[in-house]
């Protein structure tokens, strides 16, 4: 067409080949200056360089001469991000040092699943690892048995201040922290889960610093069904399964409770048809408890779009809660 003209895709790195134009993809570089093919057989024929198509590069350097783990990355304007320490136990980095000289440490558990993460800043500006370690003693074993158990109140509710005084003792000094139940459905008939732990501010700022928790739950295909994050205090959904197999819903103030207790969000219901496509998604509710839910009337609250698809999975049409609804309609690529 005339929206552009060969000044324009040539300066868009663009190649004519023939009558059409391509856009080409970066390259990999195999030779610094002055080696010989030798020199990259030596190295297995690692790059050592990649250019983009605007011509910049970046370059790279491995650990040690085994050339199996990048060490460090330099662009042009010789902005470095560093590994200065690797686990050699899940093959991956484990201190990094940014382009801005600050340092990200990780540490993982025994399954080599990330444990805890800490911004260390410029050395000791931030938080820090001290006193986690990737071996899960039985002491940390049992803390983490009560995070998971943690009681309720006797309104039914969970008891956020004892379950915030449990995630800062798994925190300690780190960032983030991540606890796993893997024996969840072997206990209750629940969900495999994961929780984050966040602390708002740094450790060297503030020692009890906010806190921020989220959890996770997964079905057997490791897909999301349910998250559920802290709100504040305020009034909440509580479910309660009568003998009966009836369920009565109740609105609950967690602002009331001596002492207040925080609400929790969790996503509604998502409906997938047999080819993992989403074809109805429900709306966030606020509830009592940080624990998964699967009662209907909690998790299928509000209104849902309808949402349909073709044979080769594109969405095709959408009907609106109001019995509106909207198509695409696809033709021939041209």
């Amino acid at each position: 067409g005339t929206k552009v003209d060969q000044g324009i895709l040539t300066e868009g790195k663009f190649v004519l080949l023939g009558s059409n134009w391509w856009i080409r993809s970066g390259a990999a570089q195999y030779l610094q200056p002055g080696e010989t093919p030798a020199d990259a057989a030596n190295r297995f024929f690692v790059p050592v360089a990649y250019t983009d198509p605007f011509g910049s590069t970046i370059k790279v350097r491995y650990h040690s001469n085994r050339f199996l783990w990048i060490e460090q990355t330099e662009n042009d304007l010789e902005n470095k991000v560093t590994t200065e320490l690797f686990n050699f136990y899940t093959l991956s980095p484990q201190r990094v040092r940014n382009e801005n000289n600050n340092l990200t440490e990780a540490i993982p558990d025994e399954l080599g699943l990330i444990k805890a993460m800490a911004m260390l800043g410029k050395g000791n500006e931030g938080d820090e690892l001290a006193g986690l370690t990737a071996h899960t003693d039985q002491a940390e074993k049992d803390l983490i048995n009560d995070y998971w158990l943690v009681p309720e109140t006797a309104n039914g509710i969970t008891d956020s201040v004892a379950l915030h005084n449990l995630a800062r003792q798994l925190l300690q000094h780190a960032t983030v922290r991540f606890v796993y139940d893997f024996e969840a459905y072997t206990r209750s008939g629940g969900p495999v889960a994961v929780s984050a732990i966040m602390r708002e501010e740094h450790h060297t700022v503030d020692q009890q610093a906010k806190l921020w928790l989220s959890f996770e739950y997964s079905n057997g295909l490791g897909e999301m069904v349910m998250k559920k994050v802290q709100a504040e205090p305020g009034e909440a959904q509580k479910a309660v399964v009568h003998p009966d197999n009836t369920v009565t819903i109740s609105t609950i103030d967690t602002a009331a409770q001596n002492p207040a207790q925080l609400r929790w969000i969790g996503n509604g219901r998502t409906v997938l048809n047999n080819k993992g496509n989403v074809v109805k998604q429900y709306e966030p509710y606020f509830s009592v408890s940080h624990r998964f839910e699967n009662i209907k009337e909690l998790v299928e609250t509000g209104s849902t779009s309808l949402f349909y698809y073709d044979a080769a999975r594109r969405q095709v049409r959408t009907e609106m809660p109001g019995h509106s609804f909207s198509k695409t309609i696809y033709d021939s690529w041209q």
